[in-house]
């Protein structure tokens, strides 16, 4: 009798471990065709700093600015303090946003991850310059992202900002160049006061030239603005990496599990 349950329990094994598999693969494949994880991966290449980034997987329908237009107080919040909050909460419901949410500091990189759904296949994001009063890294027009959305385990994109955006709120002044507690030239420890203010109001411009710092009030002694250029290399760049989802990864293993054990009965 021992020896009959034992040979049950042996098969009836197999026989779940077999059905398991089945399931396993059938529900990973359904995950993959749903949904892709995919890491963000801000590297700031450049002298400056930045803010935390705000990142938008969508269907095609929005932006996040346009060149020449007023910024939207969501945009102001993120390039004059570096809050990348309200502009992820004002974004559709049908899309996918995340943060990293610190700075990325010069010469290093941060990265986050961001379940996306495979209809979200345009990619928009922005981040606060620092040190700056309103400048920010961005796009106006939505990036085609399909090659990563709903890809293999591993497939990148690499996308380089070609200019840095003024958004025109506030003005530039190195009195009030950063949020606290982050780099800039004239930035004490705790940080200078930010009231989101809107001095400057004209309209959302790219930023060029060798010497960009240059109409900065308020510089400090010893300063040279020609260090902080964003002209004749890259100063950031965004990678984006397809990553198997946590749950994805644990069933394709209790799959493998399965067949392995199915292999040596």
């Amino acid at each position: 009798m021992e020896f009959f349950s034992a040979s049950y329990h042996c098969r009836g094994m197999k026989t779940l471990l077999s059905l398991t598999g089945g399931i396993l693969a059938a529900t990973t494949l359904g995950l993959s065709a749903q949904t892709t994880l995919i890491e963000v991966r801000l590297n700031a290449l450049g002298p400056t700093n930045y803010a935390p980034l705000a990142a938008v997987f969508h269907d095609g329908s929005y932006d996040i600015f346009d060149p020449g237009g007023s910024a939207s107080s969501e945009l102001e919040t993120l390039a004059e303090v570096g809050d990348p909050g309200p502009l992820l909460g004002a974004i559709p419901g049908s899309a996918n946003g995340g943060t990293n949410g610190g700075p990325t500091f010069s010469g290093g990189f941060t990265t986050f991850q961001v379940l996306v759904d495979n209809t979200n296949t345009f990619f928009n994001f922005a981040s606060m310059v620092l040190p700056t009063n309103d400048w920010f890294i961005g796009n106006p027009n939505a990036i085609d992202v399909s090659s990563v959305v709903g890809a293999a385990f591993g497939t990148t994109l690499t996308i380089t900002p070609p200019s840095v955006w003024d958004a025109g709120t506030e003005q530039e002044d190195f009195l009030f160049n950063a949020p606290p507690n982050t780099p800039g030239p004239n930035n004490p420890p705790g940080g200078n006061p930010d009231d989101v203010s809107t001095i400057e109001i004209v309209g959302t411009s790219s930023v060029g030239g060798g010497n960009p710092f240059a109409q900065f009030l308020n510089q400090p002694v010893g300063f040279d603005p020609t260090s902080l250029d964003f002209t004749g290399s890259d100063f950031a760049s965004i990678t984006l990496t397809v990553v198997p989802e946590p749950s994805t990864g644990l069933l394709a293993g209790l799959g493998l599990l399965g067949l392995l054990r199915r292999r040596r009965r």
